[in-house]
């Protein structure tokens, strides 16, 4: 097989139906000059993977024991991607369900006619089919303005040339950490209106609330360190109370219900991962 333009990264972890149902969906988008790369995080069972034989279909086993964390699989996804020579690497999730059979030819189109562009994304629902992403949207977080996220398409040189996502982020920031890093070197973002996916899961740390208490603070911290190091203490603290809202009105919620284990808990929690935050280097992995 020829190099392809694009290849498409997805990580899996005993979800592997859904991974080969997306690889299916794909089979029907216009863009057919693509291969499928799934770095699979020791599954107990994959062994359904080999029933594709599409040729440009790869699975790669994850080295690593199993660990908390997206942003070292999907390097090593990135890895595999550079490796083959791909111009444009497209993320997406096994939770997601594609809404247009020309998602991948608008998406490498507006590249291709966009130099300057470092990364650009479709419009990303959630399951209630309300807009997370697109339309204009754009999120304020930690004094910095975003415009897509959780699924988009970017240019293969920015991380070969600028460094693969940072790995000091476990939960939360690798995106925004790398958006940053875009804009800093000249690259801009962009969103489409004109093509959609949709992500049913989504918040992976919901599914386990002691991992959101604790990487949450650590993320704020990690971000400052790196790219607000130069704000006002004010700007700090402001940045920091926005980003623990949620842990915040937990507290308070279990202290008025008298539920003081709950609100130790998360205290606890919170106050180890900015603790961990603080002591973690700040250098790229």
């Amino acid at each position: 097989m020829n190099t392809p333009l694009l290849s498409i990264v997805i990580l899996s972890r005993n979800n592997t139906p859904e991974v080969i149902n997306i690889f299916n969906e794909l089979k029907h988008q216009s863009f057919k000059d693509f291969n499928f790369i799934v770095v699979d995080d020791n599954s107990d069972d994959c062994s359904q993977y080999n029933r594709i034989t599409e040729d440009n279909f790869f699975l790669y086993e994850y080295p690593g024991k199993w660990e908390f964390g997206l942003c070292k699989k999907y390097n090593y996804g990135f890895k595999q991607a550079i490796a083959k020579k791909s111009k444009y690497i497209y993320i997406l999730q096994g939770d997601m369900k594609i809404n247009s059979t020309n998602l991948l030819e608008e998406l490498v189109s507006y590249m291709e006619e966009n130099e300057i562009c470092g990364a650009v994304g479709p419009i990303v629902k959630n399951g209630k089919g309300e807009v997370c992403w697109g339309h204009g949207i754009k999120k304020m977080r930690m004094g910095k303005e975003f415009n897509i996220s959780e699924s988009f398409l970017m240019r293969t040189e920015c991380l070969t040339k600028h460094g693969l996502w940072n790995e000091t982020f476990i939960y939360y920031g690798e995106e925004m950490d790398f958006f940053i890093r875009l804009k800093k070197d000249g690259y801009t973002s962009h969103g489409l209106d004109n093509v959609s996916v949709t992500h049913f899961g989504g918040g992976t740390t919901n599914r386990s609330p002691n991992q959101k208490d604790y990487h949450r603070p650590r993320y704020a911290i990690l971000m400052m360190k790196l790219h607000n190091s130069e704000d006002s203490l004010y700007k700090k603290i402001r940045f920091f109370q926005n980003e623990l809202n949620e842990q915040r009105a937990k507290i308070l919620h279990a202290t008025k219900k008298f539920q003081l284990f709950e609100a130790l808990r998360v205290l606890f929690l919170v106050i180890a991962g900015t603790l961990n935050g603080l002591l973690t280097s700040k250098e790229t992995s």
